[in-house]
């Protein structure tokens, strides 16, 4: 990987990147066809930075992965490294210094990621595939020990694929799904909101943090995964980490 940057002035800078990449089949890929190669990514970025006096820093990324040499499965379920892809997208970033008792940043990601690998040789939308990701961290420090803050996330639903239908098996005795075309739909967009507020004490030979922290403040009920029933006519919502208080200490020696 090479890394170049430039800096414009005291305040401004600018940079760019290029580099190879490459990651290993894993053992059970192996096993099929020990002659797969390491899958391989071609990566290059440019970027620019400026600090807005003392209290603020912004920076703006633009990026590309080539993806080359996947590992796609025929009909016949034999592994090869026909397979390919792309991730571009763009960052942006916002940190807020100190100020007054406030300081926290905010980030901006867009993005595409879509491959030809797995059991479908057509380009689509990769699994993990998010086009839009927003973080918000925001701190406050008041009176002389105290100090309260908030994270929120907001993040496009990752794709799926749906069930078109299904079909019964007299001989099997069960209901089997018809899948609809390949991570042609996604589960709704994941938010939350995380709340804490810190009592922080000093001794002598060490640094303590008493804590009370509301995970998921206003119960958002983010889907991660869909439950058919067993004929794969009616589906149930399987959420994550709803509302929960939590006590924490945390000790610095």
């Amino acid at each position: 990987r090479f890394n170049l940057s430039y800096a414009w002035n005291e305040h401004m800078s600018l940079s760019a990147d290029y580099g190879w990449y490459y990651q290993s089949p894993r053992p059970f890929e192996l096993d099929i066809n020990s002659n797969l190669k390491s899958k391989r990514a071609e990566s290059y970025g440019i970027g620019i930075k400026h600090e807005v006096g003392d209290a603020m820093v912004v920076s703006l990324e633009l990026y590309n992965k080539n993806l080359s040499r996947l590992i796609t499965i025929d009909s016949l379920w034999n592994l090869s490294n026909n397979g390919d892809g792309y991730s571009r997208g763009v960052e942006s970033y916002v940190q807020l210094k100190n100020a007054q008792g406030f300081f926290g940043w905010l980030s901006y990601t867009y993005s595409v990621s879509k491959r030809r690998e797995g059991t479908n040789s057509d380009l689509h939308v990769f699994d993990f595939d998010r086009p839009h990701l927003i973080s918000v961290v925001a701190n406050y420090k008041f009176l002389e020990h105290w100090q309260a803050g908030l994270r929120f996330r907001y993040g496009s639903g990752r794709p799926y694929t749906p069930v078109a239908s299904s079909w019964y098996d007299p001989n099997e005795e069960r209901w089997f799904p018809i899948p609809g075309i390949h991570n042609s739909d996604r589960y709704s967009a994941y938010n939350r909101l995380d709340v804490r507020v810190t009592r922080h004490f000093q001794f002598a030979s060490f640094d303590l943090d008493v804590y009370l922290e509301v995970l998921n403040a206003y119960n958002q009920k983010n889907i991660v995964h869909y439950m058919w029933d067993e004929t794969y006519s009616s589906k149930e919502q399987l959420t994550i980490i709803p509302f929960l208080p939590v006590i924490g200490v945390s000790a610095r020696f």
